[in-house]
């Protein structure tokens, strides 16, 4: 069973469940009308023996009941199997031989399960945290909207700053980030330590480790950076660099910037030299 049929089995299960409960109290409720007719004083001997004609039905709505029951019964282990299952959930993305990229359930600490897209790179299995390609999506949002993450998994998305930091603080990750120019050009940067502190502290980006690739540094100005969006300015500038050029980590605006308006506004900043971008796919995955 794969993630999303596991996700439907339980909901199933629930909507199951709560069905049977409410046919289970309608049974017990046409059940106790029945009996009170055994208290009715010789007043009411008029509508005794309606009563009798409707009692010779109990016996088959007592087996009814427990036919109920015991769907309900089976619903429930249905449903613990389910919950068990998702205990040990994989928290991060689990190898697939022969996979280019999939999506898979994870669930990280206490946070509930979540469907994250998974790609290999070079043999490795990396997960995808963000994603650019044609505009699609808006990536002009609230604070809210990116700490929770939004966008479709199968195309342009942003994983949530929230999932970003519960991820990065509990085991050291490295960060891919594969970019496109307008020419064509395949460019990437590497970084072995990315942490996201969490949002009371603005999810600061508290560390990126060392730099490797053939694009240049451009996100190491953008280090110890809180956040900023258009409604939460946390830049260093009089003015919301979260306003012009969309969620992102802020220093003085920034020399790289992959959350913008597309196209105009994703680009890779790098000694004078400005990679105007088409498509972008950050990836983290953890360090060995």
């Amino acid at each position: 069973m794969d993630a999303e049929q596991l996700v439907i089995a339980i909901k199933d299960s629930e909507q199951q469940i709560e069905k049977n409960v409410e046919q289970l109290k309608r049974l017990e409720s046409q059940l106790n009308d029945l009996l009170s007719c055994n208290d009715k004083d010789d007043a009411a001997a008029l509508v005794i023996p309606a009563c009798e004609t409707e009692a010779e039905n109990t016996r088959e709505w007592e087996r009814l009941a427990k036919e109920q029951e015991q769907t309900l019964i089976a619903s429930k282990y249905s449903l613990n199997k389910c919950e068990e299952h998702l205990r040990y959930l994989p928290s991060q993305c689990a190898s697939y031989v022969g996979i280019h990229e999939n999506t898979q359930l994870i669930r990280v600490g206490d946070m509930e399960p979540k469907l994250v897209a998974c790609m290999n790179v070079d043999n490795e299995l990396y997960m995808i945290v963000q994603r650019r390609s044609d505009g699609s999506v808006n990536f002009n949002r609230s604070w809210t909207e990116y700490r929770e993450g939004f966008g479709d998994l199968n195309g342009e998305f942003f994983i949530g700053l929230n999932m970003l930091h519960q991820l990065t603080m509990r085991r050291q990750h490295k960060l891919l980030i594969l970019l496109t120019d307008e020419n064509n050009w395949s460019l990437k940067a590497r970084y072995n330590n990315f942490v996201v502190g969490g949002e009371s502290k603005g999810y600061e980006l508290k560390e990126l480790g060392t730099f490797d690739g053939n694009v240049g540094d451009a996100l190491s100005y953008n280090k110890g950076m809180k956040f900023s969006t258009y409604d939460n300015d946390n830049d260093k500038i009089r003015k919301n660099c979260g306003s012009t050029y969309n969620g992102w980590w802020h220093n003085q605006c920034t020399y790289c910037n992959l959350n913008g308006n597309y196209p105009e506004h994703i680009f890779w900043l790098y000694r004078n030299y400005r990679y105007a971008l088409k498509t972008v796919v950050m990836l983290i995955r953890p360090v060995k």
